[in-house]
């Protein structure tokens, strides 16, 4: 069994992960515009689901490491 923060980190994984695929495919600027919003947004909502159990500060941290290495696994 996953502990929460697994779920909230593999949440937040699948959150980058869409949006670097649905910006593969979208053409419009300001439909982009909105993906983007959307998907930060989701980000945020982990952010705060996560602070909880973890702080502020390391939940921030999380946040940024996974943004991290799914923008460095897609450079691949």
């Amino acid at each position: 069994m996953q502990s929460e923060v697994a779920k909230l980190r593999q949440e937040l994984e699948d959150v980058y992960l869409g949006m670097v695929n649905g910006l593969r495919g979208l053409s419009s600027g300001g439909a982009r515009h909105v993906f983007i919003h959307q998907k930060m947004r989701e980000a945020e909502n982990v952010h705060c689901r996560l602070t909880p159990y973890v702080g502020d500060e390391q939940a921030t941290e999380m946040v940024c490491n996974v943004f991290d290495q799914v923008m460095n696994e897609e450079k691949k």
